[in-house]
């Protein structure tokens, strides 16, 4: 009895050694692991078993994995032999039955369930035959297994193969020791889980687009993600440094800063800025959020989410102008015509409409009141159905056609609701465009029909639409009208000697369906279609053409009738909305919102390698400031022309904005990218004037990011107009010169004594060498702006109209304009705008007086007065020096700077 109590006192001491063990490892595991093994070793010591395996279970239960076996090494090794396979990492197929006894409550967690075989416990996921096989080469009997659990999920299982006869006599230790292993997974799995969330969210941060940033309530930063790390990268890392001294270089808070008034108010602060970033000047959106943290009442700090807006900005005066030209095309519509979203939210209206809207609220609308507005919400009186059926038009993308039934202020109205689908280049439906045709006079005399021949037939004769009969029995034609000869252009006799003779004439792409419905019309009686016709001139015209069988007063079908309507302008309508979503105004290309679609289309492995090419058009700004936008939007069509001209049919290209293009090139490596180059440097050498600076870049592998690789190619762009712009601007100034010499009594001459006479004076008035070269430079371009000035004012002999001088007096402004667009004319930018400014502040463009005139333009007011005088222009005589002097010295005062005027005439004086 003694030995028996010693015997339990040891076995008892050596569970409690084997539970601090695992109480120490555990200690020493880094977060989120587990020793499976030397759990597995443990247990093997306590249980007496032959086999201890350890499994975890995958979240969805479906698999488990062996994370540890133990036992000696020969019948670890005898049973990897036996199952073919190695233990350690297996997956296998769950008992799904040991789970449902779990759930039905026949096997209880946490306890030890005893089988009676290796078979039976493993049943479901070996074999019967390897089972076996296992229990005899492994002298096995009895096995035991235990289900760990955590948040009512399986996580993993013990499972014990017992030698033959033998017994788990200790089971109650066992299983208070894989207690203590279960919390060691549950605690792993609560580790990862945390692990999981805090990646998650530290990725949601750094994918999202707009920048992040955390502050403390002294507007310290705490946090930022990287979209702000790239836009302020001079004064990164920013940690311990104020928000207002690492993103704007200031001393102090910004005026109107949201993050401060949302401390202050605990409530979230919106703002718009512009700022200077590292990478450029932006427009940017703050939304400022307070934080508590610790059940604080007040503010521990700020959450500033700030949205690049810069785009936007710039995009919303062209959007402006797309959307008036876009309400223009529609309002020419006649029917009423309403656009609208998925969420059946107005998008756009006509005049007809809103002029409908109008009456009914008896209110005055504009389109911008009602855009965004639930259609149905405004019309309160139109029936549930129509909302299905426009959902019906999003979900299956075909047109429907119906008459409706209103009463309006107690009026009763009948329509005819043509609802049609508008796609994307996704195929799937955009909008639908819901055109509302009143026929309310129409069913009137489709009533008044039915009680005289002689009131139908006289209304019939006279509508636009073609009406026509066909008999009972839906095989001849009875009657049609003359509206059949104006919409076909073809004889009505055709189709009352054949009732499907219309059928020849439609679009040969149409036919098909047609003939498919027409077949069913002959069952049916009802015909509701769409399609084309040819006339004999080859025009093509849309028609919509319906019928429905006329039934007496018993319900019987006395004879079929049908409209036809020419619905061309309508879909011309619809066409020309596609058209302006998709494509650039002035030059014909594909537009920005089409070529974002094209190039997260175009983002696939199968187009790869896809390269990028960004062009923009030198000298636009100088073009447009000289000639006017009409010029410049010539300049866009003619590079457009040669991007269309040197590209293949599968390349897109696309008018990115101002003077950008953008060329996708799927399937084309870099190096036959950069032969594009070549071909469109070669054929801009063909077009006087026309030059782009280009930049290139490929994506090879789906690794990269397009959005990077169009960076990439931008930046390229980017690097090669510093280059070659300032040599553009230069070749259109020399043409300018030439074009003005060309038309003009301006010559090379003049200009050489203009430039003389100016550097005499130059030299008389002791003007710095520097100042002498600006004299000079102005002398010879300072009547550039009259490049714009039509030839035949040049070669007028007779007296200058009003209208002339208006032209003549804007050179000087189109010429400073000119120069401020030109790197190597700017510095004398203001002298070119002032040379026509009098003295006594009579001049223009500014009526400047006395010295508020740049000397240099003072100079050459003198100078050129004085070669125009002498050498005489078409409309004037030239007169001599002497007078020329004299007259220079009478203006002394008025036209001229008087003291500048004395040094001309006696210190430069022509004469000597």
């Amino acid at each position: 009895m003694d030995n028996e109590r010693l015997n339990n006192q040891k076995s008892e001491q050596e569970f409690m050694k084997s539970l601090s063990r695992l109480a120490e490892k555990n200690y020493q595991m880094p977060l989120g692991t587990v020793d499976y093994q030397f759990i597995t070793d443990e247990l093997y010591y306590l249980s007496g078993a032959r086999a201890v395996i350890l499994n975890t279970y995958e979240k969805d239960n479906e698999k488990s994995i062996t994370r540890a076996a133990s036992g000696s090494k020969e019948v670890l090794t005898k049973a990897c032999e036996i199952l073919n396979t190695k233990l350690i990492g297996q997956k296998w197929d769950v008992n799904f039955k040991r789970l449902e006894n779990m759930q039905n409550g026949s096997q209880q967690a946490w306890q030890l369930e005893e089988y009676h075989s290796l078979q039976e416990i493993a049943s479901g996921i070996i074999s019967k035959e390897k089972s076996q096989l296992l229990e005899k080469e492994l002298d096995l009997g009895t096995a035991y297994g235990i289900i760990i659990f955590y948040n009512n999920r399986v996580i993993g299982d013990i499972l014990f193969a017992m030698p033959k006869d033998a017994r788990i006599y200790n089971s109650e230790k066992i299983e208070l020791y894989v207690k203590n292993v279960g919390i060691t997974l549950m605690r792993t799995e609560a580790e990862k889980s945390l692990k999981e969330n805090w990646d998650l969210l530290d990725g949601v941060f750094e994918s999202i687009q707009d920048g992040i940033s955390v502050l403390n309530n002294d507007l310290t930063i705490r946090y930022t993600n990287r979209i702000i790390a790239e836009w302020h990268y001079k004064n990164y890392p920013f940690n311990g440094k104020k928000c207002y001294h690492a993103y704007h270089d200031r001393d102090k808070p910004c005026d109107r800063c949201p993050s401060i008034r949302a401390l202050e108010t605990g409530e979230m602060e919106q703002e718009e800025i512009t700022v200077t970033t590292d990478v450029g000047g932006k427009w940017l959106e703050l939304y400022s959020y307070p934080l508590f943290e610790n059940g604080s009442d007040h503010p521990t700090g700020v959450v500033e989410f700030v949205r690049d807006i810069t785009d936007r900005k710039h995009s919303t005066e062209k959007l402006r102008k797309n959307k008036q030209y876009f309400e223009h095309i529609l309002d020419s519509t006649y029917d009423p015509l309403c656009v609208l979203n998925r969420d059946l939210e107005i998008v756009s209206l006509n005049k007809h409409y809103r002029d409908i809207l109008a009456e009914y609220t008896g209110k005055s609308l504009c389109q911008r009141d009602l855009v965004g507005k639930d259609l149905f919400s405004m019309q309160d009186f139109l029936p549930d159905f129509l909302k299905d059926e426009c959902h019906q038009v999003f979900n299956n993308g075909t047109p429907l056609i119906k008459e409706e039934k209103f009463k309006i202020n107690g009026e009763q109205y009948y329509v005819e609701v043509t609802k049609s689908p508008v796609f994307g280049d996704n195929g799937k439906v955009k909008f639908v465009i819901i055109v509302v045709r009143d026929i309310t006079e129409l069913k009137k005399k489709e009533l008044q029909l039915k009680e005289s021949e002689r009131k139908f037939r006289q209304l019939a004769e006279n509508i636009d639409h073609v009406f026509w009969m066909r008999s009972k029995d839906n095989q001849k034609v009875i009657y049609v009208n003359p509206a059949y000869e104006t919409v076909w252009k073809r004889p009505r006799q055709e189709l009352y000697q054949r009732a499907d003779a219309f059928i020849k004439y439609v679009h040969p792409d149409d036919k098909y369906h047609v003939k498919q419905e027409y077949k069913e019309f002959l069952q049916t009686g009802i015909f509701n279609s769409e399609y084309r016709i040819v006339r004999p001139d080859g025009e093509v015209r849309w028609i919509w053409s319906r019928s429905n069988p006329v039934m007496d007063e018993n319900g019987r079908v006395i004879r079929y009738a049908g409209l036809a309507v020419d619905i061309t302008e309508r879909k011309q309508a619809e066409e020309k909305i596609r058209y302006l979503s998709f494509y650039d105004r002035v030059t014909g290309l594909y537009n920005r919102a089409y070529l974002e679609e094209e190039i997260e289309r175009l983002d696939v492995e199968r187009q790869l390698p896809i390269s990028i090419i960004i062009a923009d058009v030198n000298g636009l700004k100088l073009i447009n400031d000289t000639f006017g936008h009409d010029r410049g939007d010539d300049l866009l069509e003619n590079a457009a022309g040669i991007l269309k001209k040197v590209c293949r049919q599968e390349d897109i290209i696309g008018r990115w904005g101002g003077d950008e293009f953008v060329i996708l090139l799927p399937q084309t490596s870099y190096t036959n990218a950069q032969q594009v180059l070549s071909r469109i440097h070669n054929e801009c050498k063909r077009y006087e004037l026309q030059t782009f600076a280009l930049g290139v870049a490929t994506k090879t592998s789906k690794e990269q990011s397009i959005k990077q690789v169009f960076k990439r190619a931008e930046e390229r762009m980017y690097k090669n107009k510093l280059q070659e712009s300032s040599k553009a601007k230069s070749d259109i100034i020399t043409s300018l010169i030439n074009t003005l010499l060309d038309k003009s009594d301006e010559c090379s001459d003049h200009l050489k004594r203009v430039t003389e006479l100016a550097q005499e004076m130059g030299r008389a008035l002791k003007l710095s060498k520097q100042e002498l070269e600006r004299l000079a430079d102005l002398a010879y371009v300072h009547d550039i702006g009259k490049v714009v000035i039509p030839e035949e004012i040049f070669n007028k002999s007779e007296k200058l109209t009003n209208e002339d001088w208006i032209k003549i007096k804007a050179h000087p402004e189109i010429g400073q304009r000119i120069a401020r667009s030109t790197e190597n004319l700017v510095h004398i930018a203001e002298e070119i705008g002032t040379h026509h400014e009098r003295w006594d502040g009579q001049g223009y463009p500014s009526g400047l007086k006395g010295e508020e005139i740049p000397l240099l333009a003072r100079i050459i007011s003198i100078v050129d007065a004085y070669d125009v005088m002498t050498r005489g222009r078409i409309y004037q005589a030239a007169i001599s020096s002497e007078k020329a002097l004299k007259e220079i010295e009478q203006k002394a005062g008025t036209q001229f700077d008087p003291h500048l005027a004395e040094v001309f005439i006696n210190e430069v004086n022509p004469n000597n």
